[in-house]
């Protein structure tokens, strides 16, 4: 991160390969390119239309003429998914569900290899996953956890990285992302053709100033005139991603090895306890990840993997938990720090057997395992563990406990099970039979920290059935049926840390694990050649959400809820005269609360969907023709209500309102292929600098907001 100048530079030279052929890339045909093949959906390459799932699969091309710079970017276009932000993660709900800070419901594969994180869960949708690496991501709503387990509530997203083949005749790419807010990012890419493997290397860098808008906090900190004080948020954020993967041929043919590292350093917005700190945080997280994958040649009837994967998710933070004089308790503040790392071991081995009529036979299983060895450096200003909350009357740092103390020196493990019938066409040609089942069991023991520190155990069992099928009545459209259970186990951050202010840790015998149960039925119609109407409604159960209580840190089932709702969208590619290529989508979501049950006594029963939005109207077109491309995409949203308890200071409402208005979003961009190898690109975010809100989920005097107006300059250079 501190030279990513000189190393996206030496990246792009030393993979750049001379002398080798161009690969052409096979065009698809015009009725093709609405309806590409997913694989997440079933792990079996079939057609979008007649996938058991709904979802949408975006390509390179897509990616890079709207401007879109992370997942983040992708999923807020889709139907059912909308914006959400708690302290600085830019996070993503789905079919009225807000997302809190940790942003698990979603899982995120990267080649199909899990990439949540081993602490807290999160799907790292946002600028810590270069979208630069994506050669494709296939979107998928609803439950996924039939397949991949825990996470998967909202949905998967599945990113495919470039192989060399994909580079074709651009042996390297790089991209250089400048905006008028001093936004910085640099992503370099490139592939080496050998004897034995296959390489590819890419390199992102990126950092931004982010929100800078003054704004309230929960501090309760006053102006000299007695009104409540606006402070800067700490919203600065960079991160770094390294990857490599070798692609094996010959004697090597089937094996890949994949190499990431990440880092990234952020402030906390508006805190950890929404008190806006007085000076900036050092907060810096890595990651290192390691993968060895075998996959057999795709020909052959039977088809086998093998993968292991090991994880190192690190921690040097330095929060400043309270400024100077807020509360009055604390003159001096309060501040921890903590530097210690978890480790994660993923280890999967599957079969897929090919039978005759395109049916197939999935059987696999899984083993996961946590390790957590205590931390090289806890400590804090006070003394957090102190239940006075007085400061130390000496001391200016106190020593603390490790950060997941019930689980040092235990191993948390995972097992689980999986199998999956496709019946292809064995009932006929227009009807096919999806049977799939998983078993997952998380269990552990740990240390009670209570006088004579008892061992305890436990185990969190879950069953994920999932049934669909996939009429086709006619050639042109498809009719589906899916009826699913996604789970979500509590994560070590939820389950275990301690000795902090900024979690108290559930009782791991009371707190449940999330489930969702979903019922879907859909339509995929090809009206003409190049336009599609893709429609669903949805009823989806969700039981024992977890986060924090409404009025402490710790961490609870607060309710269940079930919703229904619609989601449809048109998309197109068509051409038109002149040689103009058009395409792009129109999409509605509606999504109702129908009962809900709340077990958080600080949390009042809700009558309609809140803090999230129950519509959202979104629309994309692009245009092409040669060397130019536009594109426009529109974001709205409806009104969001927020929960009675966010309502409850008087105070505040002068400076909120009660509903959170409708707003909506218009990005542009532009791009010309200036030479044939130099691109130039312009992307206006917020064309119209539309002032939107996104509900805060406290009894707080703020709301999050949508970014301000940011023009973005890039400079892509292909080899």
């Amino acid at each position: 991160m501190r030279a990513p100048w000189t190393f996206a530079l030496v990246l792009l030279a030393a993979t750049v390969a001379a002398g080798d052929e161009p690969i052409q890339v096979e065009s698809l045909a015009l009725e093709d390119l609405l309806d590409l093949d997913v694989a997440a959906a079933t792990k079996v390459p079939v057609p979008l239309s007649a996938s058991p799932a709904v979802g949408a699969v975006v390509k390179r091309d897509q990616i890079d003429d709207f401007g879109w710079l992370s997942l983040n970017d992708v999923l807020y276009t889709q139907p059912g998914f909308f914006p959400s932000m708690d302290y600085e993660r830019r996070t993503v709900g789905a079919r009225g569900e807000r997302e809190d800070w940790n942003n698990n419901r979603i899982l995120l594969l990267i080649d199909g290899m899990p990439q949540n994180d081993v602490e807290t869960g999160t799907a790292f949708t946002w600028e810590t996953t270069p979208l630069f690496l994506a050669q494709r991501v296939e979107l998928l709503r609803g439950a996924g956890s039939a397949l991949y387990g825990s996470y998967a509530l909202n949905g998967v997203v599945s990113l495919d990285t470039p192989t060399v083949a994909d580079l074709g005749a651009e042996h390297a790419r790089a991209r250089f992302t400048l905006g008028d807010d001093g936004t910085q990012r640099f992503d370099v890419l490139g592939g080496q053709a050998s004897r034995f493997a296959d390489l590819v290397l890419a390199y992102d860098y990126f950092r931004t100033p982010g929100d800078q808008r003054l704004d309230y906090d929960a501090s309760g900190r006053t102006d000299p005139s007695g009104a409540l004080e606006r402070f800067k948020p700490g919203d600065k954020r960079a991160s770094s991603c390294f990857f490599l993967k070798a692609d094996g041929k010959g004697p090597l043919a089937g094996f890949t090895l994949t190499l990431q590292e990440q880092t990234w350093s952020f402030g906390t917005y508006r805190g950890w306890l929404y008190f806006i700190p007085d000076h900036d945080e050092d907060m810096t997280e890595s990651r290192q990840m390691v993968a060895l994958r075998y996959r057999t040649p795709p020909a052959g009837a039977w088809r086998q993997e093998v993968a292991l994967q090991l994880q190192r998710h690190g921690y040097d933070e330095q929060a400043r938990l309270y400024p100077a004089g807020a509360p009055a308790l604390y003159p001096g503040g309060v501040n921890e720090h903590v530097i210690t790392a978890l480790y994660d071991v993923f280890a999967r081995a599957q079969v897929t057997r090919l039978l005759p009529d395109e049916a197939s036979i999935l059987a696999g299983a899984e083993y996961t395992a946590l390790f957590y060895d205590g931390d090289d450096l806890h400590d804090a200003s006070v003394d957090l563990n102190d239940p006075s909350g007085a400061p130390p009357p000496v001391a200016d740092v106190v020593e603390l406990p490790p950060l997941y103390e019930p689980i040092q020196g235990h191993v948390v493990s995972k097992v689980a099970v999986f199998g999956q019938l496709v019946s292809g066409q064995l009932l006929g040609d227009s009807l096919e039979l999806t049977l799939g089942l998983r078993f997952d069991d998380l269990f552990f023991h740990y240390t009670e920290l209570t006088p004579g520190r008892p061992e305890r155990s436990r185990s969190y069992e879950d069953l994920s059935p999932r049934a669909a099928v996939v009429w086709r009545p006619a050639h042109d459209l498809s009719l589906k049926l899916m009826v699913a259970r996604a789970f979500r186990t509590p994560t070590p951050v939820e389950l275990f840390a301690s000795n902090s202010w900024t979690t108290a840790p559930a009782d791991p015998q009371t707190l449940r694990g999330e489930r969702q149960d979903t019922v879907e039925l859909a339509a995929d119609w090809r009206i003409l050649p190049g336009l599609r109407l893709r429609a669903n409604g949805f009823a989806a159960r969700l039981d024992d959400e977890i986060s924090y209580a409404v009025t402490g840190t710790e961490i609870v089932n607060r309710f269940s809820d079930t919703r229904v709702g619609l989601e449809s969208e048109l998309v197109y590619d068509v051409t038109l005269p002149g040689a103009l290529q058009l395409d792009g989508w129109l999409s509605y979501s509606l999504v109702k609360l129908v009962d809900e049950t709340v077990y958080d006594p600080g949390l009042a029963p809700e009558s309609d969907v809140w803090r999230a939005p129950s519509q959202l109207v979104k629309a994309g077109l692009r245009l092409r023709r040669g060397r130019f491309a536009v594109a426009l995409q529109a974001m709205g949203q409806g009104e969001e209500r927020r929960a009675a308890t966010d309502v409850a200071t008087e105070a505040y409402r002068a400076l909120r309102p009660d509903v959170v208005p409708a707003w909506l979003l218009v990005d542009a961009s532009a791009r010309v292929q200036a030479t044939d190898w130099v691109r130039l690109g312009v992307t206006v975010r917020n064309l119209f600098d539309s002032a939107g809100r996104m509900a805060a989920p406290a009894d707080v005097p703020f709301d999050d907001h949508v970014p301000e107006r940011r023009v973005l300059f890039q400079l892509d250079l292909g080899l």
